[in-house]
Order: structure tokens, then C-alpha cells, then sequence
């Protein structure tokens, strides 16, 4: 209304129409002249649509029908609200719509018949306040213990992510079949309105898990069902534990070891085979029956197992390859009813009468070797095998204590290997130990173990000598120097023969020994250091056959001419020197060793009287040292006495032991005459003293004795070294004296002048007409003598 026109032109002044109206022409189109706002979800949503003509003018006269529905439809949104409408003036407005999915570019499709439709500009339509939870993704069927993904978003009222919510959200579990366990990072805070879960996991398997998601001051969420099925076999488990038995009774009721995954929920597939054995083995028994065992359904079942010895706390270990280990709940083995006895501490191998340590035991067990500890039972024990001869001592009966009966104090007396115990209880078999030992004890002394027997004298001996323990027992390990001797020495006997040996094996046997002389009930003793000596049995040493001479007295030195006193006595002997009392035979004595060139006097051949020729009155006139006699009978050889010494007898007489030997005039004799004091045999004696003078007794030629004429005996000898006679003779002698003593008188000696003097003197005479001497002197004659006596010495 009221449009003008307006010319113009250059250079020319202008020109205005009359005002003219432009009327609205056909309805053509829809336009939307309010544009729907971007909202939230569910928020009222205001749009108008108009009715123009082709050229976008308004047909306010149009009341026909328009209707508006969702164009772009991003969020996959339903519109609600009056969506049809009658226009008025032409425009239909629409007040009450709205849309209940978020997204972003929705657009409004406006449409009325016969007209062009329009399209509202875009709009958005964002998510309203957090209101609920939602599984975004749910948890899905997993092996336990396997990741579980679950997401949880926060919604509003209509289900619409919430992007810009940070809630805290906590996932559990809701349905629980398996009684599992849910674990992982929990809770989470959503990030832009979903929280992500990535590590969440059950451990139980079970059909129909559900999750439960929560968050404070918002509808929580359950998710869709879910199963957890088992993982792979990994561990094994004891289904039903052991229970406590007997020993040797099968366990009750059967174990049984389940095969499990990882978080121990059953393999029910596995087919594995799993081994048991004892863990803790408190009473060191041994586990019986069946084992490996197959899995059937996941579990192994152990139908007869049994253990044989008693204890608290036992285990069992289950195994299979790959799977590990798994412990049993203790249990404990009883003692099945007492059945038997049991040796639980041997005898040990002793020395005789050494007691036995430890000491032995015997304990009160059932059949597999457990012993009752309730047990008192009465309990003997006795020699079984018994190799020595041995006599048991100690304590041999005792009531169990704690199912033991203990023997203190056992002990054998002899020695033997291989003995036993014999252990016997009322009402119960009797039980053998095992096999010991008993040793010789410390060596203590000696035992004749082979007496010596009765012999002739000279005659072998033999015996054997052991030493032994305290109690009697030969000590094999000995090797002890072990010396025999006389004891009991009736007939004083001689031991011939090697009389110390040294033991081997604890016994010394003694072989070659003799004695040599008779006599009724002699005895060895055995000696050895450090032990108790023994004395043997006596035996008897009898004479043998006539053999041999002995001198049994022999002659004792005494004085030239005296009896040989006590008598000399040569005896017949045997071989061994025993003299042979039913011996009569002729025995002969006569000088063997004659130092002194004596005559033996007195009867010198004498029968034997009872075996012993005696020679009452034997006598040796000269002295010496070293006389022997000599015994013989025929058959019998000889015998030779111990030597003896005949010394001179009282001083009784004077005697020229060096004669004077014919000498020269006026010249020393030579050699000096010696004069001895003797016995009455003719025996000098060296001990005399005496003075003894010389003279001359027959004097043929008148002459002088001329030098030392008396001497002093030394060693019972006087001697004369320078006597001469000045006169020539035949048969000069001296007579010497001393008091006391008879005179002796030496033999006739002569004294002449030499052919030399004579001459000489005569020379002399001749030529100094009987003057004197002359040139030779008296040196000269001297001289001559001296020479001549030289040449009758040599």
C-alpha cells in the first residue's frame, strides 16, 4: 500500500508517481518466520510457519492446514508437541513441540498442501541434566579372570548422553551365580559422560552374571546377562580333604583333588593325571594305594589310600605336571589295634659284661610297626641264639612306658657272634632281635687254655697259654709277650726251651719246652706284663734211661794232702741229668787237668749206691790251680768235675828249689840257689816269711863260702845270687836253715878251677916267677868266668 515510482535522469529534474498498492498474490509457499531455537532434549520448541505467495509475501488470508515435521533428524529424534496446524492470518504457529534425542543440525520440515514446503534453519538439541546410568557396552561372556570392557554413560531423563558429566560411576555385581568376585579399577569418573571400564574381571564361573552401575544422585543401570566360564587348568585343589585314620586303614571317605583354572573354578573338562603324596610326615610312614589317578570331570578321584605309621599333622601333596602343587588340611594316623612286639632299640655289639648302650627297647606296636603309646604291657626279654655259652644279666623284664619297655643294664658274660633277644608279652607273638655281637672285654689276665701233661725228663713240653678278659673270655685282638716259668719245682728243674712268645689272636702255644729234672707235681706259671698271671695243672717229670756221668758233688779246693772234702759224688743220670736211683754201675775218678803234676790219692773206683757213686777219701798232694777229675763208667762216656785248686799245706820244711850247679873258683854260682819254705808234700809256700841262712855242709876242699850266706824269703823263696867257694872240690853241698824247720841239704855240686886260668896262672907264674898274678889281674880271671858260666847257660 502506497508504493510511488521515482524518475530520474541525468541531468533532468525528477519525477514521483501516485502512490499505487502491490496486493499479495496466490499462496505459493511455506516460509518459517520464527526458526526453531536450539533446546535441550525434551524442552518446548516455538516455530511459526508462514503462507506466502511466490514472492515471499504473506497470504494472511490463508486458514488452511500446515503441518511441520523433523527434516534433519541427526539424533534420530522423535517430535512431540502439536505438529499440525490451522493458520490464522497465515501463519501457523506451533507453541507446544519438542524433541527427545540430542544431535546437532536437526532441521524442521514445514509442509501444507499444494504449497511449496520450507526447511527450518538448523537447531541442535543437547542432552538435559544427568539423570541415569546406561551400559553404553555391555559385559560380555568371558573365561574367569579374563578382561571384562564394560562402558557406563551418563543419560538424562531421555536417554541422552550427557557429554559434559564427570560422575564418579561404581560397576557390581547384581545377578551372582558363581558367588565371583569382581575386580579391576572401580570405580571410574566418566570422561565427556562415559565411563570406560578396561580391566574388570570375575572369578567365579558362573551363566547369567549381571552388572549393576551407580553413581550418586542418578538412576543406576543393570546390564545385560553375561556368563563366565572357566579358564584354562592352571591349580589343583583338594575337593574333599583327608580324614584322620588308622594306620593301614583306608582314609574315608575318598580324597579327591579337583583340577581348577587360575581363580579355582573346576576344569570339569580335564582329563589330567594327578599324583598325591605325603607332605608333612610326622610319624615317617610310607602312603599306599592307588596314585597317579585320571581326572573324570575335573576331579581325581583317591579311593584307597592309606598310610602305615601313626602321627599328628600329616598332609598330603596333590601333583600333575604343569598344574603344581596343592597341601591337604592336616590329618592324623591313629595306632590300629596292638598286634605284635618290636625291637626299637637293638642289642648292640658289647664287650663281655659290658653293659649294652643305648639301652635295648621294645616297643608294643599294631600290625604296620606303630607303636601304642597307651601301652604298659609287661615286656621280657631272654637269650634266643646263643653262640657263647652266655648268661644273660640285667634287667630282663619291664612295663611299657609310652609303649616302650625299656632294659637297662643287659649284659653277656661270654664271648660269640650271632646272639639274639627274645622279647615275649602276654597275648602277643614273640620277636627276635637282630643278630649281635659280644667282644672279648679289656685284657685282664692269662689262662692255661692246653695244660702241660705229665713227661719224661728232657722230653718236649708243650701247652698253650690265652689271655683273657675279667670274665674268662679269650681277647683275640692280644698279641702279648707271655713268659712261662717253674712254679711248683719239686725235683728244682731246670725250664729248657723258648719260654716267652708273643700271642696271636690272644693265644700263645708254647712247643719245644723241657725240664730237666724228676719230680712229682710241677707247675708252669704264665706271666705277662700288666695282667694277672695263671699257674698251670701240675704234671710230673719222670726219670729217662741211663745216659751220662755228672759230677753232683764236685771237689772243692782245700789244702795238698787233705781229703777232698765233702766227698766228689758222680751220679748216672738220663739225658736231662736225673739221677738214676736203680744205678749200681762201676764209676772210675782219675786227674784230668794236672797243673801241679800231683798223684791222686784215696779209692778211685767206686760202684754206684741208689745212682751216685761217692769218693769218701780222695786227696791231690801237689798244689795248683785249675785241677779237674775225670768220671767214667763203661757205656756211660765221661764226665769232667768243675775245676778246684789244691793249695800247700802248713809250713813244714825247708827245700833247695834251685840246686847249686857245679861252678868255677872264686866265681859267683850260678844260677843263685833258691831255698823255698814247703808243706809237708814239698808244696812252696808263697806267703811264708822266714830267714834262711846257708852254710856249707859237706866241705871237700876245705874251702870258704864266700858272698850273702842268709836271705829273706819273698813269696815263701830265699834266694842266693852271689855265692862262691875259693877251693876246688867234688861233691861240695849246703845245708840251709831256719828256725823252726828241719835243715835241708842240696845236692853234691862240684867246684874246680878252668883250663884257662890254669893256664893263665900258669903263664903268669912262669913268667913273673911265681910273684903275683901279672897282667891278667884279677879283672881278667873275672872276666874268664863270667864268659865261662855264659857258655853252660846257653
Amino acid at each position: 500500500v502506497g508504493y510511488t515510482l521515482v524518475a530520474s535522469s541525468a541531468g533532468l529534474a525528477g519525477a514521483t508517481s501516485a502512490a499505487f498498492d502491490i496486493a499479495t498474490g496466490a499462496p505459493a509457499k511455506l516460509a518459517f518466520t520464527v526458526q526453531p531455537a536450539s533446546t535441550t532434549a525434551g524442552a518446548t520448541l516455538t516455530t511459526s510457519v508462514a503462507v506466502q505467495d511466490a514472492f515471499g509475501n504473506a497470504v494472511t488470508s490463508f486458514t488452511g492446514g500446515i503441518a511441520v515435521a523433523l527434516g534433519a533428524n541427526p539424533g534420530g529424534s522423535v517430535l512431540s508437541g502439536t505438529a499440525s496446524q490451522a493458520a490464522s492470518g497465515g501463519v501457523a504457529t506451533f507453541a507446544n513441540l519438542s524433541l527427545d534425542r540430542a544431535g546437532v543440525g536437526y532441521r524442521l520440515a514445514a509442509s501444507s498442501a499444494g504449497l511449496i514446503g520450507a526447511t527450518s534453519a538448523a537447531f541442535d538439541v543437547t542432552a538435559g541434566a544427568p539423570a541415569r546410568l546406561a551400559f553404553l557396552v555391555q559385559p560380555v561372556t568371558s573365561a574367569a579372570g579374563a578382561p571384562l570392557t564394560p562402558s557406563v554413560v551418563v543419560e538424562d531423563v531421555l536417554g541422552n548422553l550427557v557429554i559434559g558429566s564427570a560422575a564418579s560411576v561404581t560397576v557390581a555385581l547384581g545377578n551372582n551365580p558363581g558367588g565371583g568376585v569382581l575386580s579391576g579399577t572401580n570405580p571410574l569418573n566418566a570422561v565427556l559422560g562415559v565411563a570406560a571400564f578396561g580391566d574388570l574381571s570375575v572369578d567365579k564361573v558362573g551363566v547369567g552374571y549381571t552388572m549393576v552401575a551407580s553413581s550418586s544422585g542418578l538412576a543406576g543401570a543393570t546390564s545385560a546377562a553375561f556368563d563366565i566360564t572357566v579358564g584354562a587348568a592352571a591349580q589343583l585343589a583338594f575337593r574333599v580333604q583327608p580324614s584322620s585314620a588308622q594306620a593301614g586303614v583306608v582314609v574315608a571317605p575318598s580324597v579327591k583333588v579337583a583340577v581348577l583354572d587360575a581363580l579355582g573354578n573346576a576344569v570339569t573338562s580335564s582329563t589330567v593325571g594327578v599324583s598325591v603324596a605325603l607332605g608333612n610326615n610326622p610319624g615317617a610312614g610310607v602312603l599306599s594305594g592307588t596314585s597317579p589317578v585320571n581326572a573324570v570331570g575335573g576331579v581325581a578321584d583317591f579311593g584307597d589310600l592309606s598310610v602305615d605309621k601313626v602321627g599328628v599333622g600329616y598332609t598330603l601333596v596333590a601333583s600333575s605336571g604343569g598344574l603344581g602343587s596343592a597341601t591337604s588340611a592336616p590329618f592324623d594316623i591313629g595306632i590300629a589295634p596292638v598286634a605284635k612286639l618290636a625291637f626299637v632299640v637293638q642289642p648292640s655289639t658289647v664287650a663281655a659284661g659290658g653293659v649294652m648302650s643305648p639301652p635295648v627297647q621294645v616297643a608294643v606296636q599294631d600290625l604296620l610297626g606303630n607303636t601304642d603309646v597307651s601301652s604298659t604291657a609287661s615286656v621280657a626279654v631272654a637269650l634266643g641264639a646263643n653262640p657263647g655259652g652266655g648268661t644273660l644279666s640285667g634287667t630282663a623284664m619291664a612295663n611299657a612306658v609310652a609303649g616302650i619297655a625299656t632294659f637297662p643294664g643287659l649284659s653277656l658274660d661270654r664271648v660269640g657272634a650271632g646272639y639274639t633277644l627274645v622279647a615275649t608279652s602276654s597275648g602277643l607273638p614273640a620277636e627276635a632281635s637282630a643278630a649281635f655281637d659280644v667282644t672279648a672285654g679289656p685284657a685282664v689276665r692269662l689262662a692255661f687254655l692246653a695244660q702241660p701233661v705229665s713227661v719224661t725228663a728232657g722230653e718236649a713240653l708243650t701247652c698253650s697259654v690265652r689271655v683273657e678278659d675279667a670274665l674268662g673270655n679269650a681277647v683275640p685282638s692280644s698279641g702279648a709277650s707271655i713268659a712261662l716259668a717253674l712254679g711248683n719245682n719239686p725235683g728244682a728243674g731246670v725250664l729248657s726251651g723258648a719260654s716267652t712268645v708273643g700271642a696271636s689272636g690272644g693265644l700263645a702255644a708254647f712247643s719245644g719246652l723241657s725240664i730237666n729234672r724228676a719230680g712229682v707235681g710241677y707247675t708252669l706259671t704264665a706271666s705277662s706284663s700288666g695282667l694277672t698271671g695263671a699257674t698251670s695243672a701240675a704234671f710230673d717229670v719222670t726219670v729217662g734211661l741211663e745216659a751220662k756221668l755228672a759230677f753232683v758233688v764236685n771237689p772243692v779246693s782245700t789244702v795238698a794232702g787233705a781229703t777232698l772234702t765233702p766227698a766228689v759224688a758222680v751220679a748216672v743220670q738220663d739225658l736231662a741229668g736225673n739221677t738214676l736211683a736203680s744205678s749200681n754201675a762201676p764209676i772210675s775218678v782219675v786227674l784230668l787237668d794236672n797243673p801241679g803234676g800231683a798223684t791222686l790219692g784215696g779209692l778211685r773206683a767206686v760202684p754206684a749206691a741208689d745212682g751216685i757213686a761217692s769218693f769218701a777219701d780222695l786227696s791231690v798232694d801237689k798244689a795248683g790251680r785249675g785241677y779237674t777229675l775225670s768220671a767214667s763208667s763203661p757205656g756211660l762216656g765221661t764226665a769232667t768235675s768243675a775245676a778246684f785248686d789244691i793249695a800247700a799245706g802248713a809250713v813244714s820244711k825247708l827245700a833247695f828249689v834251685v840246686q847249686p850247679a857245679n861252678g868255677d873258683l872264686a866265681v859267683a854260682l850260678v844260677p843263685a840257689i833258691q831255698v823255698a819254705v814247703q808243706d809237708a808234700f814239698g808244696n812252696s809256700l808263697p806267703g811264708a816269711q822266714a830267714t834262711i841262712a846257708l852254710r856249707l855242709l859237706d866241705n871237700p876242699g876245705r874251702a870258704t863260702l864266700s858272698g850273702a850266706a842268709t836271705a829273706e824269703t819273698v813269696d815263701g823263696v830265699a834266694a842266693f845270687a852271689d855265692l862262691s867257694l875259693n877251693r876246688e872240690g867234688r861233691g861240695y853241698t849246703l845245708s840251709a836253715s831256719s828256725a823252726g824247720m828241719p835243715d835241708a841239704v842240696s845236692d853234691p855240686f862240684d867246684v874246680e878251677v878252668t883250663p884257662e886260668v890254669r893256664y893263665a896262672v900258669g903263664c903268669d907264674c912262669q913268667a913273673g916267677g911265681g910273684a903275683g898274678m901279672g897282667r891278667w889281674g884279677i879283672l881278667g880271671l873275672w872276666a874268664l868266668a863270667r864268659a865261662r858260666r855264659a857258655l853252660r847257660r846257653s
